[in-house]
């Protein structure tokens, strides 16, 4: 299993990172919000029961994105090439 080597944590990006793993890990996993802000009164009810804070992604949906991509970089791995960022997107 992978019990002993896999640790889920939640909070805010990467606040509930210990400091001493930067440089140490293998894969960090995210579904932050990507819907921008305007479209939120659009969605339909199955969508919008969730949290805003889960669904609100800004003016143009990518504002965690950014939060994230320029945090990133700091906390894995140097086996994780350069500029490897797989994230969900909203279709266009």
């Amino acid at each position: 299993g992978v019990d002993n080597r896999v640790h889920a944590l939640g909070g805010s990006l990467l606040a509930p990172v210990p400091a001493k793993l930067r440089g140490g890990l293998d894969l960090l996993v995210s579904n932050p919000p990507y819907i921008p802000s305007a479209e939120l009164p659009r969605l339909s009810p199955e969508v919008r029961h969730d949290p805003p804070a889960a669904l609100d992604g800004g003016p143009d949906g990518l504002d965690l994105y950014r939060a994230i991509t320029a945090a990133a970089p700091r906390w894995p791995r140097s086996a994780i090439p350069t500029g490897t960022r797989p994230m969900p997107m909203r279709p266009t």
